[in-house]
């Protein structure tokens, strides 16, 4: 089976581990080597992750020997779009032209391009009305609202 729209790995990671770090009573500092044994993850990959997320302000950093990562924000204020975006770039169902020169060469001719763009913006949308909270709180609110 292909799949059209694609959750990397590494968004996956990010999704589990900013999850399971804001699953836990607010301010508790998680460890990458924590979330990375729980879920088998690479330390490596989910120490550059968390960088990413805290880049974002998405994660705080705890130095010392407790040190680790706690939640920036509130998880209802953390998007699905602003993780992927953090870690992989935005994304999109099909890309007609982008910032570095890429231009589709069917773009002069094409028939779908405003169908395009408008269900690049729908899966933007959802994308941004899916948040962390959703993620942890209520597991069955988002299955029943995708289908």
């Amino acid at each position: 089976e292909k799949i059209m729209f694609n959750v990397t790995r590494k968004v996956e990671y990010a999704l589990i581990g900013i999850a399971h770090i804001a699953a836990q009573p607010a301010g508790t500092i998680v460890t990458v080597r924590e979330v990375s044994e729980r879920y088998n993850i690479p330390g490596k990959l989910l120490a550059k992750i968390f960088h990413q997320l805290k880049g974002a302000r998405l994660l705080r950093s705890h130095q010392g020997k407790n040190g680790g990562y706690s939640l920036a924000r509130v998880p209802n204020e953390v998007s699905l779009a602003q993780v992927m975006d953090v870690v992989e770039g935005q994304s999109k169902v099909v890309i007609c032209f982008d910032s570095e020169g890429y231009h589709c060469p069917q773009h002069e001719r094409c028939n779908i391009v405003n169908p395009m763009e408008q269900l690049n913006a729908r899966l933007r949308g959802f994308l941004e009305s899916v948040t962390l909270q959703d993620f942890v709180a209520n597991k069955s609110r988002l299955r029943a609202s995708v289908n």
